[in-house]
């Protein structure tokens, strides 16, 4: 068996005198005795060193523990795997630093915040992202199609937070809301500006404001009553609008048409 003489090791005398069973998530202090190709030998005061594998050490998985770590390193280790009938036990560093990154990223302003996380893999209706480490989950509709659709892969793209589950350590971000917080700031309340229709429904119509896509709700268009706007617009046609109202948690724009022009559309 391979032990040390280091300070931490008088940790081991306690949990022996106290009798602590040493269990599956506990945080205990190690030292680093031994480097391997794919793993490195660690002593928290156990009866046998512990194994830390070369994916466990850090978030960015090294070509070899050496690049990372070295002899004597002194740092605290999470029991990932414990093997009572062999006496094995797996510990990591990556889960120590993934738990210190939650406890930063709690402390972040969440509601004002926007970050830049690197896309990694889509999962079910979504993508996993990596922000410093830490995992995030984006549902595809709060993924513009412009992000969903580019071929290269691991490239960044702005988010803000939408739901932290703590008890789960889930995080929820939409990169929509993002880009909508970062564009919204030049349109103006009560303000006048000229958009290009995207599409036209029962409903009202959508226009692109600087890149935004905005409703003007068929009640805002005409004081008087239009059955089919189809008859009054196209889809690529540019008109001036005025916005009425912006919802920044919902990330939508409103607008209206009846303080910019009092009488009917001209029909085309």
């Amino acid at each position: 068996m391979v032990t040390s003489n280091f300070e931490f090791n008088k940790f081991a005398l306690l949990l022996s005198k106290y009798d602590y069973k040493v269990k599956q998530y506990d945080i205990l202090a190690g030292v680093v005795i031994g480097l391997e190709t794919t793993h490195a030998l660690v002593d928290i005061g156990l009866k046998k060193v512990a194994f830390l594998p070369l994916q466990e050490i850090y978030v960015k998985v090294p070509n070899e523990p050496k690049e990372v770590l070295d002899m004597n390193f002194v740092g605290e280790f999470l029991i990932l795997y414990l093997n009572k009938r062999t006496n094995q036990t797996i510990v990591s560093l990556k889960q120590i630093h993934s738990l210190y990154l939650w406890e930063r990223l709690k402390q972040i302003d969440l509601k004002n915040t926007i970050i830049y996380a690197k896309s990694e893999h889509s999962i079910g209706r979504g993508k996993i992202l990596d922000f410093n480490g830490l995992k995030l989950y984006a549902l595809n509709l709060h993924i513009p199609k412009y992000y969903r659709r580019k071929r290269e892969k691991r490239f960044f793209i702005p988010f803000k937070f939408l739901e932290i589950k703590d008890f789960l350590h889930v995080v929820q971000v939409n990169a929509k809301l993002a880009l909508f917080n970062k564009s919204s700031i030049n349109l103006k309340l009560n303000e006048t500006y000229k958009g290009t229709i995207i599409s036209i429904k029962i409903f009202g119509i959508f226009i692109n404001l600087l890149g935004l896509q905005c409703l003007l709700h068929i009640s805002e268009i005409s004081r008087k009553k239009l059955l089919d706007l189809t008859e009054f617009y196209k889809p690529g046609e540019q008109i001036q609008v005025q916005i009425l109202y912006k919802d920044i948690g919902q990330g939508k724009v409103f607008l209206t048409l009846k303080e910019v022009n009092s009488i009917p559309p001209r029909q085309l």
